[in-house]
């Protein structure tokens, strides 16, 4: 075991040092090209390659170089406006990665290896030429004995260690950073890795591709306008995944698809659709949507590929994406405010006034233009900025939503510029309001804030003995800090009014419960009980209600 942390500490530590000479490497090529005497220790060959550049080129230049770890962790910071700035998420968002294809027969014996078997026992043909090649993985084309043609994606040697070995010097340069940086404290960085950590360890794992390939194969099963590539499990493993290979054409081969008689509004919109029924009715959602991972088939049908990167949106933001649509569409600030705030996690805020003036500005700045014509994704992005003003924390998924829309938005707007991809949202948002209003979903939150009524009024004499237990035993210390202010104030005498009303309906419910029982034909008792239920049943409706609304 001590061999063993030993040389993990040993390829860390030369890690480090090979991180050490590409940053001073970068930073004399960054210091010569700005000065002409410096600038002459370098050849001709690299002077003109290293032409004066902004901080930002060079930060990006520096992390190509560090190789697909870190280029996977610059492409996932492009899409965090939360943390860093506009000007280095656009220079990232060039991020290429500089991994040399490997050695074809390498590839095949890591595929034999996987599979158990030779590779002509279980392909009719391969194609022992790679197609494409990846910071991750290989791609070969096939045919099965069955005769379906497959495509097959096989995972570089070594390539676990590697990002593991990476995550490890980055962890160590985050925790120097803030213990020699404390208040930086704020960035999170270690957590920020360690959400990293866990999206790229999903895709080095085959396997959850292949079951994101499945679920959306179900999701879409019945689609006439989507359609998802099968995949082949029982070949598959943690580092080769076999899937159907897509016989179509590349969205951004425009004049290829028109020369092909292949209707280009047609395709922005069920490319669109495709996206939106994924966020909105299943909450399941592919997060990089980009021209590369989408293919077009007959009948102008739209085909996703590469699902090693999605995304999963709770109901609670759901809720905000149609409150957000809703709320743009009516010009109603108030209303986009909350849904903001919930989704911050917020439901007293501060500076919800100022917060609302914002968001009221931005909707005037933007209602010169009728509501087709808003652009959409950039709005939602200028929100977010509004949001992060105030230092309020979002869901990592958001980001993930925020760059699928942008993505299929400049996609079906690229084959189609008339289309509108705000009034195509704004059906989604509406059916997803509505389904929150069915009879079922109603009777349904009435009977569980029924049920949490009656928890309370079980528990409460227990509490209340414990509570006066401690009191007496001088055990109970509870301090409270409110800050002044006519908000706290109002929360306060709001919070006890409910608490107070709802203990004097439990006291009477309980009361009339138990003369019924006694007396079934005692009047009072029947009328005090019928009374009081009515009374509790009207409350509850509009505490639903008026928390919907906010």
């Amino acid at each position: 075991m001590v061999i063993f942390r030993f040389r993990t500490y040993w390829l860390q530590f030369w890690r480090a040092l090979d991180i050490l000479y590409i940053l001073l490497r970068q930073g004399f090529y960054d210091f010569a090209s700005k000065r002409n005497w410096a600038s002459k220790l370098l050849s001709k060959k690299k002077r003109e390659t290293q032409k004066v550049r902004t901080t930002e080129q060079r930060i990006r230049l520096i992390i190509e170089d560090l190789g697909p770890t870190f280029v996977k962790f610059g492409q996932i910071l492009a899409d965090r406006p939360d943390l860093i700035s506009e000007s280095l998420r656009k220079e990232l968002k060039n991020l290429q990665s500089k991994a040399r294809p490997i050695d074809d027969m390498v590839c095949l014996n890591i595929l034999e290896k996987e599979l158990g078997a030779k590779v002509e026992d279980i392909f009719l043909e391969f194609d022992k030429r790679h197609i494409a090649s990846a910071s991750i993985g290989q791609t070969y084309m096939g045919k099965l004995k069955s005769g379906e043609r497959v495509i097959i994606k096989i995972q570089r040697p070594n390539i676990e260690a590697k990002i593991k070995l990476d995550l490890g010097v980055m962890h160590f340069l985050a925790h120097r950073v803030l213990k020699n940086y404390p208040e930086l404290a704020f960035m999170e960085f270690e957590s920020i890795i360690d959400e990293f950590g866990e999206i790229i360890g999903r895709e080095l794992n085959y396997l959850n591709e292949a079951a994101n390939l499945v679920r959306f194969g179900e999701m879409f099963k019945l689609h006439p306008n989507v359609y998802i590539p099968r995949v082949f499990t029982a070949i598959s493993t943690r580092r080769v995944l076999v899937m159907e290979y897509i016989d179509g054409i590349a969205p951004d081969e425009t004049d290829l698809l028109k020369e092909r008689g292949y209707d280009l509004n047609e395709i922005a919109k069920n490319g669109a659709e495709a996206l939106l029924q994924m966020i909105f009715v299943h909450g399941y959602f592919h997060a990089d949507p980009h021209p590369g991972n989408i293919f077009v088939m007959r009948n102008n049908v739209i085909c996703f590929i590469d699902f090693g990167m999605v995304g999963t949106l709770k109901p609670a933001h759901m809720d905000f994406l149609a409150g957000f649509i809703m709320g743009f569409s009516r010009h109603d600030s108030k209303m986009i405010t909350k849904a903001l705030l919930r989704l911050s996690g917020k439901k007293f805020y501060e500076y919800s006034e100022e917060l609302e003036f914002e968001v009221e500005d931005l909707i005037k700045r933007n209602s010169y233009l009728p509501y087709e014509r808003v652009d959409f994704s950039q709005l939602l992005l200028e929100c977010i900025n509004i949001v992060l003003k105030y230092k309020l924390h979002l869901p990592s998924s958001i980001y993930l939503l925020l760059k699928a829309l942008a993505t299929i938005q400049r996609f079906a707007e690229k084959l189609e510029p008339t289309i509108s991809f705000s009034e195509t949202i704004l059906p989604y948002a509406k059916n997803l309001v509505m389904s929150k209003y069915t009879p079922k979903k109603i009777i349904g939150a009435i009977y569980n804030t029924i049920g949490n009524y009656m928890h309370v009024i079980q528990n409460l004499p227990v509490e209340i003995d414990e509570i006066l237990g401690k009191l007496k035993d001088g055990k109970l210390i509870h301090e409270i800090n409110l800050h002044d202010g006519e908000g706290t104030s109002n929360v306060v005498k709001f919070m006890m009014r409910r608490i107070s009303m709802a203990l004097i309906l439990g006291a009477l419910l309980v009361c009339s419960t138990i003369l019924i029982s006694n007396d079934p034909e005692h009047a009072y008792a029947r009328f005090l009980f019928v009374s009081t239920s009515v009374v509790a049943t009207l409350i509850i409706l509009k505490t639903l209600f008026s928390s919907s609304k906010r």
